[in-house]
């Protein structure tokens, strides 16, 4: 057994672009592109670097950088997903755009400041020189409005396919006007500089056009819906087979970013995780609960459809961690990264113990529930209802340590928890787990945040 469980182990550990030390080094990369501008304005024009004017040119200077960068890390770029996840990097992406945001405020105020004070102006003339600035005062604008509509889509109820094609070439169109401005404005901007700046932004817009053009039209496979099946009474499987080429290779848990091509029925694209174990290539599976416009036609979906699939993407997945067991907590159509993880163990014969949780509110909607049951004796599955039937003789109510305890105590000391549901119980069973004492680099989840 532990000659099988060391195998396991080296088969799991993450090689080359996926590793975090390439992630650190990307960062650090990230870190100089940001500084560089600034660096070589102060080296090449120092005193025009200094006062108030010098902070408000450094506040511009960063501010477009962060923003130009928005556009790799907004990309899906796969050796960006690699070392962190495509749900780490949206989140810094996020953060990013709303620290650019900050800066470039910022900069026409220091401005204000510079000409109120240091030209010995008041504020009155101050704001009339601003606003002869009408190319920065539209992008700036126009910037405070991606913004804001990326941070209430939700509240406001806009379409969110919709609104994604609007964030991105409005993002771009902001990166243009401020690329713009800051020639127009910068006169005695040193060649150096200019140099970089073009350079930054000709980078920004061929990967704008390479994600949003190439992509689009032939940068993702081809594949062939070869089945669908009803899991229950609101989720199906589909399963797709490569219609020309070859399988990518993936790791159990990944997801796709997938659009199905349906005539007279809704096709966007949307993330899912792979519910297929990579043992079962070329075959790919998707198990889509009804949650949504387009995935609420889902089981329209027909035999000889076609799909367009971009990824794998995410670092969802034991291999990426090299744990000595595993406990497995899923909640409703949560459980699919889970059941690829658990088909992969099961199909290589893997002997590490595992534990699965698997928290739905009915008896009727549980995924799966004769394949859970009916893996090897090494695997194990609770179920955990909140709404069960009279004489249920599972668990009942939500995942609480007692039930974790009660299921998994003996493995809480060593094992990794992969955790995937709705966010609220992934925030409580976070929760209960830290009570555990179960630190939190043993306990592993993913949120879409595309």
């Amino acid at each position: 057994m532990q000659a099988d469980n060391n195998n396991s182990l080296k088969k799991d550990r993450p090689a080359g672009l996926e590793r975090r030390w390439f992630g650190y080094l990307l960062l650090g990369l990230y870190v100089l592109l940001v500084s560089v501008p600034v660096i070589l304005a102060y080296l090449t024009r120092p005193g025009g670097m200094v006062g108030f004017l010098g902070f408000a040119r450094g506040l511009a200077l960063t501010g477009f950088t962060l923003l130009a960068l928005q556009v790799p890390l907004g990309s899906r770029l796969k050796f960006i997903d690699r070392p962190w996840g495509l749900d780490a990097v949206m989140r810094f992406h996020k953060w990013m755009g709303m620290l650019a945001v900050a800066l470039l405020l910022l900069h026409p105020l220091m401005l204000l400041v510079t000409y109120a004070h240091d030209m010995g102006l008041g504020y009155g003339a101050g704001f009339g020189m601003l606003r002869g600035v009408y190319g920065g005062i539209i992008t700036l604008a126009l910037l405070l409005a991606v913004v804001f509509f990326a941070l209430f889509i939700r509240r406001i109820g806009w379409d969110y396919q919709h609104w994604r094609y609007k964030h991105k070439f409005t993002t771009m169109t902001v990166v243009v006007l401020g690329f713009a401005h800051g020639l127009r404005e910068g006169t005695v901007m040193p060649w150096p500089l200019k140099i970089y700046l073009w350079g930054l932004f000709l980078a920004a817009a061929g990967l704008f056009l390479y994600r949003n053009i190439y992509m689009i039209f032939w940068g993702r496979s081809r594949w062939t819906v070869t089945s669908v099946t009803s899991e229950t009474h609101d989720t199906s499987t589909l399963s797709l087979q490569p219609a020309g080429g070859e399988c990518p290779s993936y790791r159990p848990g990944q997801f796709v970013c997938l659009r199905l091509n349906r005539p007279g029925r809704p096709s966007e694209e949307h993330p899912f995780t792979l519910s297929s174990s990579p043992t079962s290539a070329p075959r790919l599976t998707v198990t889509v609960k009804e949650s949504g416009d387009f995935t609420d036609t889902i089981s329209q979906t027909c035999t000889g459809d076609q799909a367009l699939i971009d990824g794998p993407f995410g670092r969802f997945s034991f291999q990426f961690d090299s744990p000595e067991s595993f406990i497995f907590v899923a909640g409703g159509v949560g459980i699919t990264p889970l059941l690829s993880m658990l088909r992969y163990l099961r199909d290589t014969e893997d002997n590490r113990r595992a534990v699965l949780v698997y928290a739905n509110t009915t008896e009727e909607d549980i995924i799966r529930r004769e394949e859970l049951e009916n893996m090897p004796p090494n695997i194990t599955a609770a179920h955990v209802l909140n709404g069960p039937p009279d004489g249920w003789g599972g668990y009942v109510g939500y995942v609480n340590k007692e039930i974790l305890r009660d299921c998994a105590g003996d493995l809480l000391p060593m094992a990794d928890v992969y955790l995937c549901g709705p966010p609220p119980m992934m925030d409580a069973v976070e929760g209960e787990l830290r009570e555990l004492n179960v630190p939190r680099r043993r306990i592993h989840s993913e949120r879409f945040a595309l």
